[in-house]
């Protein structure tokens, strides 16, 4: 037997460490790069400003003492004019509610410190566009436990196509939020046996959030003095996520609500509400869903919902695509993944359900949403004209 030298192991060896450093130099820059929000894709520049809000009429039940009135956080992304205002922060105020995130359990510190390296295309304080004289309304609902600032891929898009987005963070039930130096923490997880009732009350603590942030909007534009003037009241949308999307969907039965989207939440009433009476809104409204199948009862209560009443289906999508997280995981290769695919389908829907719903746009820009994976569109009622699958 011959007994080599060792030079041809080291020479593999030497190979096989080239392309593990090449490996984890693409993987390194790929993941970097992915740590920005896309493009928006209408013509306005993004702007973005917060304010805290009090609601002098309900106390806050989290709280030990119960004399704290509720207060929440809002965010507001919105048309702004190019060449103003400074880079956003992807999280404003990460650094105050950075340990916060990391107690709530729902970020890791390696997560949180990825946070602060996110870029953000909006522009923080950035002046209104003055290109219309007022803007429709889109109040937006974080799903469970995720601050809505998670979300700036889909309130991005509609500000750059002409739409104030008013973003809710609904005190212990987002990660973390800052309230004036007050930090209030995710309030965990129910019991088993609590869950239901649980869940309906933090439902409703939602819906009650959003009817006092339009009562602000209408009395002081929420506090957001470069919205003052330039906000549309009459054409007013509601979109959420999870229990977001419950909320919206139970938000609808406000008069001064138009039209309303549920990205993903189903509860004991399916899409519509957190118990289990089925009520459809009066209002047009859309289900953008990973879940294929829906039960008969629900199916007769789209029927009935009659126009305006859409369900999206994207089989590919996760609970968890409909948030801007999942674009961000460390990968391999710089190209668009699943992640972002959903997000895209995601912003594409929303965007041609509230131009039809809001503004009064042609409801056949849903057949030209850009579907890089399978999608399916049901438009209600299923008659054989009016049904359009989308493959």
């Amino acid at each position: 037997m011959r007994i080599g030298n060792g030079r041809g192991s080291r020479r593999a060896l030497a190979m096989i460490g080239i392309i593990a450093l090449a490996t984890s130099i693409s993987a390194v820059a790929s993941t970097l790069g992915s740590l920005r929000l896309p493009d928006p894709g209408g013509s306005f520049v993004t702007g973005k400003i917060d304010a805290i809000l009090t609601d002098d009429a309900r106390p806050e039940p989290a709280t030990a003492d119960g004399d704290d009135r509720r207060r929440v956080r809002v965010v507001a992304w919105y048309p702004a004019e190019a060449g103003t205002g400074r880079p956003a922060e992807y999280v404003s105020d990460l650094g105050g509610i950075a340990g916060a995130l990391v107690a709530s359990g729902e970020l890791g510190e390696f997560e949180v410190a990825g946070l602060s390296m996110v870029s953000d295309p909006a522009r923080a304080d950035g002046t209104m566009a003055t290109t219309e004289d007022q803007y429709p309304i889109i109040v937006f609902s974080p799903g469970n436990a995720t601050n809505v600032e998670f979300y700036g891929a889909l309130a991005e898009e509609l500000a750059s196509h002409g739409f104030v987005v008013i973003g809710i963070d609904h005190p212990y039930q987002v990660a973390a939020v800052d309230l004036d130096g007050d930090v209030a923490i995710y309030g965990g997880d129910p019991p088993l046996a609590e869950a239901e009732d649980f869940v309906q009350a933090r439902i409703d603590e939602r819906v009650a959030d959003i009817g006092f942030v339009l009562d602000r909007l209408e009395r002081d534009a929420a506090g957001l003095e470069a919205l003052a003037g330039h906000l549309d009241l009459a054409r007013i949308g509601v979109m959420g996520h999870s229990n977001g999307g419950i909320a919206a969907a139970q938000a609808c039965a406000d008069a001064r609500v138009d039209a309303c989207v549920n990205l993903d939440g189903q509860l004991a009433g399916g899409p519509l509400s957190s118990r289990a009476e089925l009520v459809a809104p009066t209002k047009p409204f859309m289900f953008v869903t990973k879940e294929v199948e829906l039960h008969p009862d629900l199916a007769t209560l789209f029927e009935q919902g009659g126009r305006g009443f859409y369900r999206v289906i994207i089989p590919a999508a996760s609970h968890d695509h409909f948030a801007d997280g999942p674009m961000f995981v460390p990968r391999l290769l710089p190209i668009p993944g699943t992640a972002e695919h959903v997000i895209a389908m995601a912003r594409g829907f929303t965007l041609a359900f509230f131009d039809s719903e809001l503004r009064g746009a042609s409801a056949s820009a849903f057949e030209t949403v850009n579907a890089p994976t399978d999608v399916q569109v049901f438009v209600y009622p299923l008659v054989a004209a009016e049904r359009r699958v989308l493959d």
